[in-house]
């Protein structure tokens, strides 16, 4: 606060905010989830207790609940329902190894079965599936199998069901990626750098197939590109968006690790995203739209106020609350990522095995209370005070890999930093002109 000449702090006045500076404006936030830019001046005459008012800045921050005592209640209740309307549901996403990380060991169709029984038992309405094969294998058999069951399954529970393969799409034929279609499954596949780069490989052949086809039956969907930021892919910069776009896709993520591994530097991680996002926005039209979805989600709580899918990033997190994961074996982990690490040979984030325990037993587990405590920011130095609480929680697994604890410490955390890169790259356009929050508007998810 030097910056802006401030000598006192009414706390009769402001109401409680973090803040961030922006050249000469400052980014306030609150735990509503609202935020406002304001001038120098506004800064330190808000924060002093000093402020007109009569004037529009004061106008805008009573609205947004800035003010003490100025909070409208209702509107405050009910915008706070929305922004955590998930915590009213069980775990919604189910991710299922077909096979080990390696594709060398299969999981067997009763261990599928108990899986899909117990993602049934979940409170919330939509479930969705997620099939991940290893390397080259996505236990086809099995597959099937399992996508039958659960859609025989469904037409007693009568939820809403989303079927995903994700992984290493290359390997499919024609006859499999017909019959994927009229099962409606999604698609996301994990991009490879040579991919990435332009080569035409596999991948790009089985994605711009899999592509046409989903155009060709009048799908608004195309196959989802999942990029992880190896030192490799992220010197390609912004030629990534182009491969993107080169295969037909019209979504994309950019991780802000490889899953399982430790976090990127957050210096050549923040090149990286810079590039490929103002590379995307410049390439997004009513025509081609085309969107990355890590922003995306951030946007959709920054813009729109609520969750629009189980994140990573958001908080309280998903472990064990929001995602489960199955490993081939039976046993269930607390998420993908933990899947990951239980398949290295660490076990810290199993609740149990599908073989041996129900649904009450995980979900009683007392690793899922410690991950939904690591994975609120409040009362964690760094995050408590940190401007982008409202939209960006923890991800205890990550800091786990990272740091060698659940609860990590944000000073020294790249996946912190990483996370505050994108941050700080979308609230520098919400800043902006107009024309920039239109833009970003047409990326929320909700």
């Amino acid at each position: 606060m030097q910056h802006a000449g401030i000598t006192k702090v009414d706390t009769e006045f402001a109401g409680p905010f973090c803040y961030r500076r922006f050249d000469d404006r400052y980014l306030l936030t609150n735990d509503f989830g609202q935020w406002h830019f304001v001038a120098k001046a506004d800064f330190k005459s808000f924060v002093e207790g000093s402020m007109d008012t009569a004037s529009e800045a004061y106008a805008s921050l009573k609205k947004k609940g800035f003010i003490h005592g100025e909070i409208e209640l209702e509107e405050t209740l009910r915008s706070m329902r929305k922004r955590y309307a998930f915590l009213q549901e069980g775990p919604s996403r189910h991710t299922l190894g077909l096979t080990s990380i390696d594709g060398s060991g299969n999981m067997d169709r009763s261990v599928g079965e108990r899986a899909i029984d117990m993602a049934f038992i979940s409170t919330a309405q939509c479930l969705e599936f997620v099939f991940a094969g290893g390397r080259g294998n996505f236990n086809w058999d099995v597959l099937t199998g399992l996508t039958d069951f659960a859609k025989n399954k469904n037409r007693l529970a009568r939820k809403e069901v989303r079927l995903v393969l994700r992984g290493d799409l290359s390997g499919l034929t024609e006859e499999q990626i017909e019959w994927l279609l009229t099962q409606d499954f999604q698609f996301e596949a994990d991009a490879d750098q040579a991919t990435l780069s332009g080569e035409v490989t596999g991948l790009t052949k089985t994605v711009t197939q899999l592509n046409e086809a989903l155009a060709a039956k009048d799908r608004d969907d195309r196959v989802h590109i999942r990029i992880s930021p190896s030192e490799d892919t992220m010197k390609l910069g912004a030629k990534v968006v182009d491969s993107v776009k080169a295969v037909g896709s019209s979504t994309f993520a950019v991780l802000t690790s490889c899953e399982g591994e430790p976090s990127p530097d957050t210096t050549s991680f923040g090149t990286f995203y810079g590039a490929v996002l103002a590379k995307a926005l410049e390439n997004n039209s009513a025509e081609t739209p085309l969107t990355e979805t890590t922003a995306a989600e951030f946007l959709t709580r920054i813009i729109s106020g609520c969750e629009a899918s189980p994140s990573e990033t958001r908080s309280p997190g998903t472990d064990g609350i929001g995602e489960l994961a199955y490993g081939w074996e039976g046993t269930v982990y607390s998420s993908n990522e933990g899947r990951f690490v239980g398949e290295a040979g660490d076990e810290i984030f199993a609740l149990g095995n599908v073989n041996y325990n129900g649904y009450h037993d995980l979900m009683t587990h007392p690793t899922i209370r410690a991950l939904v405590l690591a994975s609120v920011g409040d009362g964690q130095p760094g995050y408590s005070s940190w401007v982008y609480k409202p939209f960006c929680g923890p991800r205890p697994s990550k800091n786990y890999i990272d740091q060698g604890s659940v609860q990590g410490r944000a000073a020294d955390s790249k996946n912190f930093l990483n996370n505050q890169v994108i941050l700080d790259s979308l609230f520098t356009l919400l800043g902006g002109a107009k024309s920039e929050l239109v833009r970003l508007e047409a990326w929320t998810l909700a």
